[in-house]
Formats: C-alpha cells, sequence, structure tokens
C-alpha cells in the first residue's frame, strides 16, 4: 500500500463507521475467543496507522508490527502500544508469546498467506485464539482493492484452507458489513462499467455526520448480532481460528 493511503486512512480512523465497526466486531470475538486483562497480551499483525492497537490496549498489553515505515511512523503518534517493524511472514517474536494474534486485513496482500499464518500460529499460545479479518466475494474486486493492493479478495472455502493448511483450527467463521453488501455490489458493478481515466482510490467508509453516526450505531447493533451468531452475508469475512494445545 503506498504511503498516501496511509495517511488518508489516518486521517479517517478514528471517526469513520467502518474503521470503528472493525473494532467493535473484533472486540466482540476477542471477548469471547481469549483471555483478557492484566497479563494478557495481544499482537496485531500489520498494525497500518495503530487505531486498532488502541482498542487491544484495553483488553491487555499490546504489541504492533508492520512491515511498513510508514505505518509505524503514524502507529507510533498514538503511544498505545509497543512496536516493531516485521515481515508477516517472518514475524520477529518467539515461540508462544501472546495470548491472540490478530491479522486484521493483512493476508489479501501477501504472495504466501499460508506461511504468514504458521507464522502467527508460532507466536501464539497453545489454545490461543487468532482472529483474522479479510476482503470477501471475489466478484466485489473494483478500485478499491487496486488502491490497496490486494492480492485476492477471499470466499469462505479459500480462507478454510489457506488457515488449515497453517496448521490452526477454524473454530468460528462469519461474514461482515452485512448491511453493506448489496450497496456495495450496485456501486462497484456501476463503476466498472464507467470506469474511465481516474486514479484507482481505496474506499474510507467517509460520511456527512450524521450518516457516519447512523452507520456506527449499525455497526455496534452487528457486533451485538456476531456475539450470538454467524451472519450469512456481507462484505468481509471474520474467522476465529485456535492454536491446539499438543
Amino acid at each position: 500500500m503506498n504511503e498516501q493511503e496511509y495517511h488518508r486512512m489516518r486521517a479517517v480512523e478514528d471517526g469513520s463507521w467502518w474503521f470503528v465497526g472493525k473494532r467493535f466486531l473484533v472486540e466482540t470475538l476477542l471477548c469471547r475467543a481469549a483471555s483478557v486483562g492484566p497479563g494478557a497480551r495481544f499482537l496485531d499483525v500489520g498494525c497500518g496507522t495503530g487505531a486498532m492497537l488502541q482498542m487491544l490496549a484495553k483488553l491487555g498489553d499490546s504489541v504492533g508490527t508492520d512491515v511498513a515505515p510508514a505505518a509505524l511512523r503514524l502507529a507510533a503518534e498514538r503511544k498505545a502500544a509497543l512496536l516493531c517493524a516485521s515481515d508477516a511472514q517472518r514475524l520477529a517474536f518467539a515461540d508462544d508469546s501472546f495470548a491472540a494474534v490478530t491479522a486484521l486485513d493483512v493476508i489479501e496482500h501477501l504472495d504466501d498467506p499460508v506461511a504468514a499464518l504458521r507464522e502467527m500460529r508460532r507466536v501464539c499460545r497453545p489454545g490461543g485464539a487468532v482472529v483474522i479479518t479479510v476482503p470477501a466475494h471475489p466478484f466485489l474486486w473494483s478500485d478499491h482493492d487496486v488502491a490497496l493492493a490486494h492480492r485476492r479478495r477471499y470466499t469462505p472455502r479459500l480462507l478454510r484452507e489457506q488457515v488449515a493448511a497453517a496448521g490452526l483450527h477454524v473454530e468460528r467463521m462469519s461474514y461482515a458489513y452485512a448491511a453493506f453488501f448489496l450497496p456495495a455490489l450496485i456501486v462497484r458493478r456501476a463503476r466498472r462499467l464507467y470506469r474511465g481515466r481516474r486514479t484507482p482510490t481505496a474506499d474510507l467508509g467517509l460520511a456527512v455526520r450524521p450518516v457516519n453516526a447512523l452507520l456506527t450505531a449499525y455497526m455496534w447493533l452487528e457486533a451485538r448480532a456476531l456475539g450470538v451468531a454467524n451472519l450469512p452475508v456481507g462484505t468481509s469475512l471474520l474467522c476465529v481460528a485456535r492454536k491446539r494445545i499438543s
């Protein structure tokens, strides 16, 4: 991802419904899948500009790692977590170091996502959780994916296969951002028909304040729903995988 996109992300992710909603969803999953509280350590792989680390810091000690210097510089401004420059496919941490590992919209960027998932398994404690989010549905591919340097969008089958190949047990998988599937499908199909020669840019969930507040409230409700049931449709996939106790 180019440096300009990191700066665009940093400017909106504290308040935009899309980013706030992702934090709601991940917090819901982590509080059910991992031990939280004093002494718990969480690793956010591909931490970007660090907004998720602030949420993780409420649950325990948070550590962020990213390969992009621009992302780490922006994350450091938050002073919310320890930071480390590290490739997701060669994590700079000891075995069994973390109660849970998150990889949030990360592995779709990688040439070898299974290698990265194996590394997340290695640094996760036995019995610990790896929480993954990825963009869903190859047919939703758009300029958004190009701008963010995605290699792929996922189906549940592909994500299950990669997680299992890394030696992790898939405990739960659900779609997310359910209400936005149909609008995203319509908008991205329309853009494909009327593409022109514009430069690809990422959709960052920008909305006027009243609409942003309404969409944020919806995402809070979706996170509550995800606490009791999987969602049948959405623009993203969520996966909770478990490192087995040998």
